[in-house]
């Protein structure tokens, strides 16, 4: 016996009997694949929303800042809660920069770890730009209860 006889001989043994899916789970597997694929455009488009709420903030603030300037006891914090709102929004385009991301297009797992390394580069700049939009907001409030 030579050896393409010895695989096909393997291959014959391993045969699995088995049903198809059911229908809705078939659905189900497509659900979670369209959601897992849909996540860097859900990011995006969350960083779309807060990069319009930070130039709202801005705006306002930009407009009042003669109010504030009695609320805030020093100066400094002003600044250096403009300068985190700029930084939010810095952050906030940082997901929306389209970047160079390398893979192997003939390997899967190369596709799903570049989509995962994506994803997780997308979330960490939308925590970022969340953490500094909120600070001057605090900051705000504390002065704000603090005046009264």
């Amino acid at each position: 016996m030579n050896t393409t006889d010895k695989k096909e001989t393997k291959m014959k043994e391993i045969e699995v009997e088995g049903q198809p899916a059911p229908a809705d789970t078939k659905s189900w597997f497509e659900y979670s694949w369209k959601l897992q694929q849909g996540v860097p455009e859900r990011l995006e488009d969350a960083a779309k929303f807060l990069a319009v709420m930070i130039s709202l903030s801005l705006t306002i603030i930009s407009t009042g800042l003669g109010q504030f300037k009695e609320i805030v006891f020093q100066p400094v914090f002003i600044l250096i809660g403009l300068l985190l709102w700029l930084a939010a929004l810095f952050f906030a385009f940082m997901v929306l920069f389209p970047r160079k991301y390398r893979f192997h297009s003939m390997s899967v797992e190369s596709i799903k770890s570049t989509h995962a390394r994506i994803i997780r580069k997308k979330q960490v700049s939308l925590f970022i730009a969340v953490v500094c939009y909120f600070i001057p907001f605090l900051l705000l409030v504390v002065f704000f209860v603090f005046s009264l």
